[in-house]
C-alpha cells in the first residue's frame, strides 16, 4: 500500500506501511490407491478423485521501525465433498523487529481454530487417529527468525 500511496515517488519501506496478501491453492488428487476403511474411526478413506482447497488472507501494518501488527485467516478443506473435515484459523500477531526492513523478527501469535465435526486428533507414539480427543482450539506461539 505504501508504494501505491507514494507513487510516482519510489518507496523503500522506511515508513509505516500496510501489506495485504491473498492466497489460495486447489489440488485434485489422482491415485491408484483404492483406499481403505480407517480401523480407528470406521470411516472410508479414499484418495483418488479428491479435491482439496486452501485459501486465506493476511494483513500486516508496520507501525514503527521496531513494531508491526498482523492478522491472518486460513481456511483448509481437505476434501471438498466432506465439509465435516474443514478447519479454519484466525491468527492475530505482534511482530518485533530491529528496523523497517530488517531481516529478523520475534513474533508473538495467538491462533484460534474452528474444527469441523470430522476433524480427528492424532495421538500416541504411533500417531493414530483418536476420535475421543477434542482438538485444542487455542494456540499461543513465540517465534524468532532471521533470513538473508
Amino acid at each position: 500500500i505504501g508504494e501505491i500511496v507514494r507513487s510516482p515517488d519510489p518507496f523503500y519501506g522506511y515508513a509505516p506501511d500496510v501489506l495485504v496478501s491473498v492466497f489460495g491453492m486447489f489440488t485434485h488428487v489422482t491415485s491408484d490407491d483404492p483406499g481403505h476403511v480407517d480401523p480407528y474411526t470406521g470411516a472410508d478413506v479414499v484418495y483418488d478423485g479428491v479435491d482439496k482447497l486452501k485459501y486465506g488472507t493476511e494483513i500486516t501494518y508496520g507501525v514503527l521501525p521496531w513494531l508491526a501488527f498482523s492478522g491472518r485467516y486460513d481456511r483448509v478443506i481437505p476434501n471438498t465433498d466432506d465439509d465435516s473435515q474443514t478447519l479454519a484459523a484466525l491468527s492475530p500477531r505482534v511482530i518485533f523487529r530491529t528496523d523497517w526492513n530488517s531481516q529478523d523478527q520475534v513474533t508473538l501469535q495467538y491462533t484460534h481454530w474452528w474444527y469441523g465435526s470430522g476433524v480427528v486428533a492424532r495421538t500416541g507414539t504411533r500417531d493414530v487417529p483418536d476420535p475421543s480427543v477434542e482438538p485444542d482450539p487455542n494456540t499461543i506461539s513465540l517465534t524468532a527468525s532471521m533470513w538473508w
